[in-house]
C-alpha cells in the first residue's frame, strides 16, 4: 500500500531535514549527481580556494499548487578562484559534511550549462536561488 505525506507532513519533513538540523553545506560538483550518489561517487570542485559552504533556508512554504518548498535565506558567495576552473561546474549540492569525502548527499541540483569561472572569478547562488520542493 503506498502512502502520502500531507502538507502538514511535507512541512514538517522540510524542517526536520533543513532547518531543525546539524549545519547544512552546499557545495558544487563537476561530474552529474543522481539519487544514488554520495561524496565518495561524485566529482567535486577541486580548486585550492574551494570549501563548501553553510546554508540556511526558509521555513517551508505552500508554493500555491500543494507542493511545499523552502530556499536558501540569504546569498552564499563561494570563494575567489585561484586558477581557472578545470571544468564546467554542473551541479550544486547539500551534505552535512563541512569537509569529508564520504557521506550523504541530501539533495542536489542541477546547474543546467554550467559555469567555469576563470582565477579571480568566483560564483554566487542569490537568496532564493535553491530551492527545495516536495509534492
Amino acid at each position: 500500500m503506498a502512502g502520502s505525506l500531507t502538507n502538514a507532513g511535507e512541512a514538517l519533513a522540510l524542517n526536520k531535514v533543513f532547518r531543525d538540523n546539524d549545519d547544512i553545506y552546499v557545495g558544487l560538483a563537476t561530474s552529474t549527481i543522481n539519487e544514488a550518489d554520495d561524496l565518495a561517487t561524485i566529482i567535486e570542485e577541486d580548486d585550492a580556494n574551494y570549501i563548501r559552504k553553510l546554508i540556511t533556508f526558509t521555513s517551508p512554504v505552500d508554493d500555491g499548487t500543494g507542493s511545499f518548498k523552502i530556499e536558501n535565506d540569504v546569498l552564499v558567495e563561494f570563494p575567489a578562484f585561484s586558477a581557472d576552473a578545470d571544468n564546467n561546474i554542473t551541479y550544486a549540492f547539500i551534505t552535512k559534511e563541512a569537509t569529508a569525502t564520504s557521506g550523504d548527499i541530501i539533495a542536489f541540483a542541477d546547474l543546467g550549462q554550467g559555469k567555469q569561472p576563470g582565477a579571480g572569478g568566483k560564483l554566487y547562488i542569490p537568496a532564493g536561488g535553491l530551492v527545495i520542493s516536495l509534492d
